[in-house]
């Protein structure tokens, strides 16, 4: 159980500090109660969070995950936390959401939306975006 006393901010900050070094450190306060795993999705905590060690294994966040044994299942066991950092803004979580679009999905346009977000201040972003434009077909304006 999280500690009443402390305020939301100040936990948010507690939190953030936590998902900056690894989303894996969240889960404790998810689990802590509705209050824990309200503050971790918030946008403000999860849109600089760490989910590189997420990104690693493509199963556990795309959509058509292969982690149950007994079948198929719709997504990877991690693919809800992944929406959530999507919808955050997250960089890495857009990033990588693009590359499935792209190669999975081979929706070209829907590709180009989601990283061109980023496009203007992340240098792997341009770049993405550029290669994508070429490889289309597309002039650059």
């Amino acid at each position: 159980m999280v500690n009443p006393t402390i305020s939301d901010d100040l936990f948010a900050m507690i939190a953030k500090k936590v998902a900056d070094k690894s989303w894996l450190d969240l889960k404790p306060l998810i689990r802590s109660g509705t209050r824990g795993r309200d503050i971790v999705y918030r946008p403000d905590v999860l849109k600089d969070a760490n989910i590189y060690s997420l990104c690693r294994v493509p199963d556990d966040f795309q959509v058509g995950g292969g982690h149950n044994p007994t079948g198929p299942q719709g997504e990877g066991r991690n693919r809800p936390f992944f929406k959530r950092c999507l919808l955050a803004n997250n960089p890495t979580a857009v990033y990588n959401e693009a590359i499935r679009v792209l190669i999975h999905e081979t929706d070209i346009n829907g590709a180009l939306k989601l990283m061109q977000r980023h496009a203007p201040v992340r240098a792997d972003a341009t770049i993405v975006c550029a290669i994508i434009f070429i490889c289309a077909g597309y002039e650059w304006n």
